[in-house]
């Protein structure tokens, strides 16, 4: 691109390149059988012949080595790329119609995923045995409290955990939860895209949170514009980085998988030392539908856009429904 046009906004297209004997078309579908490779074309919005441009090639073999199950995740990874952008295809005549779902059906390097997802989760019982884990440490040693608080935070509330540390443009506060005039307690988390969401905040959650400001000198529940650090450094000033508090919870990871494998063995104990931070969130989400809670308000509470991300997220119901249809069919 032309030192000229860097502050200029770029709208890049994408060409796809069909390799066959008498030239370029997308008119036979059955063509793109042919794919060998992409071109990816940066421009600005000019024509081709009056336009300087950036040319990226990715070749088959590049498309095999990479791992990309899809055409959206090849495009994605180059910087700048809107593939959004397909009309200035159609009007100049490179193609005549959108050529990502002709690649995405026919590419031969490309795989179609539709295998069953299993959600990363806990059962209830390593949940029980996880959480037992924080609070005997708690009890043996103060310095685990931030520990049991964080876990119990977690699972509870849905966290990710971007949403519990302390950020450029946020920082949690002990005046994020706050109580409404019929007497319920909510927190304020600041979510993906930028979006802030209130979440309910259940009784049972209550005596962790008393538990936890008290060990922090604390009255038992937090007052209207309290500007304390939700979760505080013991050295130095400021709120936990992501990076901090998922070592914290790795501690108690590691401890419950130790304590569950000495006490049930290994398979028993298996899923705590795969588990993640994120495993927290989505225990406590799928234990919430476990227990029928309605889906709508479910969603609110861990930020989708619609209850159907839920659904297909944590509720599988196709899944079930085709599971269950195919689990009593006959070999003979």
């Amino acid at each position: 691109m032309q030192a000229s046009n860097r502050d200029m906004i770029k709208v890049l297209f994408i060409r796809f390149l069909l390799i066959f004997s008498k030239g370029y078309a997308f008119q036979n579908d059955s063509l793109i059988n042919q794919l060998e490779e992409v071109v990816l074309d940066g421009r600005l919005g000019q024509t081709i012949s009056k336009q300087s441009k950036t040319v990226e090639v990715i070749s088959a073999v590049d498309l095999q080595r990479s791992g990309y199950t899809n055409v959206v995740e090849a495009l994605q990874q180059v910087a700048g790329l809107d593939i959004r952008r397909r009309g200035d295809l159609i009007d100049e005549e490179i193609c005549f119609g959108n050529p990502v779902p002709l690649a995405k059906r026919d590419c031969k390097h490309l795989i179609k995923d539709s295998q069953v997802k299993n959600i990363s989760r806990l059962t209830e019982h390593q949940w029980q045995y996880l959480l037992d884990t924080a609070v005997a440490m708690a009890d043996d040693d103060a310095l685990y409290e931030r520990h049991l608080f964080i876990i119990a935070t977690m699972k509870t509330l849905f966290l990710r955990l971007s949403e519990l540390s302390e950020r450029k443009d946020w920082t949690p506060l002990m005046s994020h939860f706050w109580l409404d005039d019929s007497n319920n307690w909510w927190f304020k988390a600041y979510g993906k895209g930028k979006k802030i969401r209130d979440i309910t905040v259940p009784q049972s959650y209550l005596p962790f949170l008393s538990r936890y400001r008290e060990w922090r000198g604390l009255s038992p529940l937090p007052s209207r514009g309290e500007q304390t650090l939700l979760v505080e450094k013991i050295r130095g000033r400021g709120g936990l980085t992501g990076r901090h508090i998922a070592r914290l919870i790795q501690e108690i990871f590691d401890a419950a998988f130790t304590r569950m494998k000495a006490e049930q063995g290994l398979n028993a104990a298996q899923k705590l030392q795969e588990a993640s931070t994120h495993y927290l969130r989505h225990t406590g989400a799928s234990m919430e539908i476990e227990r029928n809670r309605p889906l709508k308000d479910l969603s609110e509470d861990l930020g989708h856009a619609s209850s159907a991300t839920t659904d297909t997220v944590y509720v599988q119901v196709e899944r079930k429904k085709r599971a269950s249809s195919g689990k009593d069919r006959k070999v003979e």
